[in-house]
């Protein structure tokens, strides 16, 4: 799916997928786009009875190609979707080789996600499923996500970057449900996850810069867990 037979998979395209998997109209891609984006949001969707946030209502790419998947449920936890796939002039965020120590690294990443987006959560998971960060807004923590909740986001929305290929989401990818939405962004094999009511896209490239610039994947996968609440 990596693979660019024009430069860009499915510039320009829209295309519609059934709740049986049917695609109409050309995905570029041969129907593996198509594919992908049926999986991905099966795996978004889940969140909601997790974190109470509602049905999925749009799974979009932040990247210099755009993917649009606007959601509607269907019978049997099955879903069909519109797809809307361009070229963007937005330029994707790059990764930058280096880094502070593993836990100061976290700990600045998480503070700054939380002060640029206005988050109520957010969390860092490695590629291996181990969760090394999370910062929730406010001290209290009798209403805070618990850990257990937050690594079952973190292995969805691992498996949701596994299914969207980094031709689509060079930035992130945000998820729009009823009453919240998620930003996934990719640091390698790992991903920083967060939650708030909606999230700005010249922010979240802003974000992602400064992020990539102080975590390091190698000292991210080494690193022991950061807990702590922000103010």
């Amino acid at each position: 799916m990596n693979e660019r037979s024009d430069g860009l998979i499915g510039a320009g395209s829209r295309f519609g997928v059934a709740a049986d998997g049917t695609v109409s109209g050309d995905d570029g891609t041969g129907g593996q786009l198509a594919a992908s984006l049926r999986y991905a949001v099966r795996m978004a969707s889940q969140v909601d009875s997790l974190t109470g946030v509602g049905d999925l209502v749009r799974l979009s790419t932040i990247g210099s190609i755009t993917v649009i998947a606007r959601v509607d449920s269907c019978a049997g936890n099955e879903f069909a979707l519109t797809v809307h796939v361009d070229p963007t002039t937005s330029t994707p965020s790059p990764f930058v080789k280096r880094g502070s120590d593993g836990s100061n690294g976290i700990t600045r990443s998480l503070h700054r996600t939380q002060q640029m987006l206005d988050t109520q959560w957010c969390a860092l998971i490695t590629g291996d499923h181990r969760l090394v960060g999370r910062a929730m807004h406010g001290t209290d923590r009798s209403t805070s996500i618990s850990l257990g909740v937050l690594d079952e986001v973190g292995l969805r929305v691992l498996a949701l970057l596994g299914a969207v290929g980094p031709d689509f989401r060079e930035t992130g990818v945000v998820l729009d449900y009823q009453r919240s939405a998620i930003l996934v962004v990719p640091i390698a094999e790992h991903a920083l996850f967060a939650m708030a009511d909606r999230f700005e896209r010249h922010l979240v490239s802003a974000l992602v810069n400064e992020v990539r610039s102080v975590l390091s994947p190698r000292r991210l996968a080494r690193a022991e867990t950061v807990d702590e609440p922000l103010a």
